[in-house]
């Protein structure tokens, strides 16, 4: 036999103690999955609790912060206090309670946030916390975003969690759990959600939308990419620093998070780009909340670090670094000497035993796990499962797509679609007599939101218009629905088919809607030159304007051209169509290229004549601002938003942060006056009406109308 080589024998302790460094930082060693007990004892491990606490003292009070606000605490009696407005719930058998017991459920739950920041009945305290937040998230589907979402999985991650074993008022009070270890899986879906959140919106961004930079328009004319502006042009900052390096960041970051070598780094470009999206984008509390997660990644212990160098005068606001108690929750090893022939030895023969004798035991680990033991791990297990395959599980509920997969909500897609709602109307007729007419879209709806987008809430709407018109005393009736969209800068075109009754339409939460109209998208490369001809147009002059407009064979668009619109220009460009002027008894039939004149203050219909789709665009000039309580004039209104009035006053820095300062301390501040309000309604039996009037009577004669306004446009 040919002994082997030296250079074999130096290399296999280089390659094993690579093998042990790559182990380390992964946190876990490759044997720990080697049998079902060694993975329980991997995730039962104990672990410090500090940075669990911490996290859950910094999530609760991002949570103190969102509810009055993007939760809506602070404008409760907006939403639910007519009871003619309809509802868009998951589940139809969802309703709202009475007004002064929102109040007090959303009150509770504020409640409970803070019980949870400061860990007091932490467990108690966190499954009320989740079960009021995931009603109300059930209650409205309007208001589904990505990271409302993310806030219900993490309400659920910490009320199955130990997280109250650090700095909290459980602890203080109960010596036994005070600074006790928890289970290495209360870190490990902690760190797989926060790391899915990224991975997964990355993976979602591998789309012609996203890749190709039309999600994103325009975001560097924000001033937070002034810095870029010295090297690249607006164009070059929308491709590369917003979808380029938005798409890396969100693919890679989690990896980088992960590894002590690439997590500083990483840290500070995640700041970066949180921070950012803080001043770029309104959406509440979440760039913080992601701040915030993002140092789950970090090493259990590094709270303690930071407490360890504070100066002692502020020491005793913080907890003291004692020894870490062992607790039931968790698996700790007991480790025995067995002989090389397999016969225990005692702890005293192991002192006495010589070198040679050592070098022939081995350790045997012998752990104690309970039935928790196997249920945390089973959870765990569930719950990766379920996070990994719900974002893609839009071919089993397939009545929530339109053209694209699934409610908004659940499926870490963010940012990538744009949708333009540019017009939507509502037409009834009545079975009996046939006599038909158009109702409000807004006559039962407190925003157009979202639910136009989405066939089951359409369908909601329809029966709940239909059940209010009963109510009026007009029944049997018919409605259609005509919404017009862009996704994602094309053509404006039909979601629905309008000739469809919604009332008698199918919806079924399994299977696919019929009367979506499909997605053109052999007409999607017309996006650049769609986008030319738009600046071009806003070159000429300022207060010009285009929309383009995408129409399926053998459908028309009758479309109403207001008064305060001049030089109104139709031009075909692409397909066939026939423009018909009623009161000219005129029409024009157009091909690709050619264009007329349509007149303002009357109808015109365009009748799409040719094979496929036709694709038209009008432009315009406007005579006066564009108004926002136009928009929800049944009759088209091709025209968007113009530049602002010149006379507008733009802040300064000072001025912006007064009206901050301003703006909160009102929103808080109602929040807090009527959640007591409602808690005395209650109580005494005073009609909860009196208060609310008392309270409108000194917000009109103390609150300036812009702040009101303000908080308004922020809900």
């Amino acid at each position: 036999m040919v002994a082997p080589s030296s250079t074999s024998k130096e290399s296999l302790p280089s390659e094993m103690s690579k093998m042990k460094k790559f182990e380390k930082s992964l946190g876990f060693k490759f044997s720990d999955f080697s049998s079902p007990s060694r993975f329980v004892n991997l995730l039962n491990r104990p672990t410090d609790p500090a940075l669990l606490g911490m996290v859950r003292l910094l999530f609760g009070f991002i949570m103190l912060l969102d509810i009055p606000q993007e939760r809506g605490l602070s404008s409760i009696d907006e939403k639910y206090n007519d009871a003619q407005m309809c509802n868009f719930p998951l589940f139809d058998f969802l309703k709202p309670l009475p007004l002064e017991w929102m109040y007090v459920l959303y009150f509770s739950m504020w409640l409970c946030a803070l019980f949870l920041m400061i860990g007091f009945c932490f467990r108690l305290s966190s499954i009320l916390f989740a079960a009021i937040y995931w009603y109300l998230f059930f209650l409205d589907k309007t208001k589904w975003n990505n990271h409302s979402y993310l806030y219900g999985l993490h309400a659920i991650m910490f009320m199955v969690s130990d997280a109250n074993h650090y700095w909290s008022v459980d602890g203080f009070l109960n010596p036994k759990i005070r600074n006790t270890h928890v289970p290495l899986w209360n870190y490990t879906i902690l760190r797989f959600q926060n790391f899915l959140v990224y991975f997964f919106a990355g993976i979602k961004k591998m789309t012609p939308e996203w890749l190709r930079g039309y999600s994103m328009k325009s975001l560097s004319e924000h001033w937070v990419f002034m810095p870029f502006t010295l090297f690249l042009t607006p164009d070059q900052i929308d491709l590369f620093i917003v979808h380029y390096f938005g798409f890396f960041l969100d693919l890679t970051i989690g990896f980088f998070l992960f590894f002590d070598i690439t997590r500083p780094y990483a840290f500070v470009f995640g700041m970066s780009f949180h921070l950012m999206n803080s001043q770029i984008f309104n959406i509440g509390m979440f760039p913080w909340a992601m701040m915030v997660t993002m140092t789950i990644f970090f090493y259990p212990d590094w709270p303690r670090k930071i407490f360890k160098i504070l100066p002692e005068s502020i020491s005793s606001l913080f907890p003291e670094d004692d020894p870490i108690q062992k607790t039931n929750h968790c698996i700790y090893a007991v480790k025995h000497e067995i002989s090389s022939e397999g016969n225990p030895l005692s702890a005293g023969d192991g002192e006495k035993s010589t070198d040679d004798s050592k070098s022939n035991q081995k350790q045997h680990i012998h752990p104690k796990y309970s039935l928790r033991h196997i249920f945390s791990t089973a959870f765990t297990i569930f719950y990766i499962l379920l996070q990994l395959f719900l974002p893609f599980s839009h071919f089993i509920t397939k009545g929530y797509n339109n053209w694209t997969s699934g409610l908004y909500g659940y499926s870490w897609d963010m940012m990538v679609h744009r949708w333009n709602t540019q017009h939507l109307q509502i037409m009834y007729v009545e079975r009996d007599t046939g006599e038909s007419g158009f109702i409000d879209p807004m006559a039962f709806a407190r925003s157009s939101r979202r639910w136009p987008l989405h066939s089951d809430m359409v369908k909601q709407y329809a029966l709940c218009i239909e059940n209010r018109l009963e109510n009026l005393g007009l029944k049997n009736v018919e409605l259609y629905f005509d919404v017009w969209v862009s996704l994602t800068q094309r053509f404006q075109q039909r979601l629905f088919d309008p000739n469809t009754d919604i009332i008698k339409a199918d919806w079924h939460p399994f299977r696919d809607t019929p009367w979506i109209l499909p997605l053109q998208n052999q007409l999607a490369n017309w996006r650049n030159t769609m986008d030319k001809i738009t600046k071009e147009v806003h070159e000429n002059n300022s207060l010009e304007d285009v929309t383009f407009i995408l129409d399926f064979p053998g459908y028309h668009l009758e479309n109403f051209i207001p008064d305060d619109l001049l030089k109104n220009r139709l031009t075909v460009l692409e397909g066939s169509v026939i423009v018909e002027i009623p009161e000219q008894e005129k029409n024009y039939t157009l091909h690709k290229g050619d264009s007329v004149k349509v007149p303002s203050g009357e109808f015109h219909i365009v009748h799409t004549v040719s094979s496929g789709p036709a694709g038209y665009m009008y432009t315009y000039l406007s005579q006066k601002k564009w108004s926002e309580s136009t928009a929800t004039c049944p009759r088209l209104k091709w025209y968007q938003k113009l530049p602002q009035d010149p006379q507008f006053h733009n802040p300064n820095l000072l001025e912006t942060f007064i009206n901050f300062l301003k703006l909160k301390y009102f929103m808080f501040s109602r929040s807090l006056t009527l959640s007591l309000g409602a808690v005395k309604s209650i109580i005494s039996g005073q009609p909860f009406e009196r208060i609310l009037n008392e309270t409108y009577e000194y917000e009109n004669t103390h609150v300036e109308r812009s702040v009101k306004n303000h908080a308004r446009l922020f809900l």
